[in-house]
């Protein structure tokens, strides 16, 4: 699953709609970053 993140954050996005959660409107990228980071600490 954490391939399919990395190959998200490869695209060039500022803003991002999810299935759940709240819609970024600017900053996505960054967050989803930290958030990827966190979630697959190794």
């Amino acid at each position: 699953m954490r391939s399919d993140f990395e190959k998200l954050l490869a695209l060039d996005f500022e803003a991002l709609v999810a299935a759940h959660g709240m819609c970024l409107e600017s900053g996505a990228k960054d967050a989803l970053r930290r958030e990827v980071q966190n979630t697959f600490k190794e």
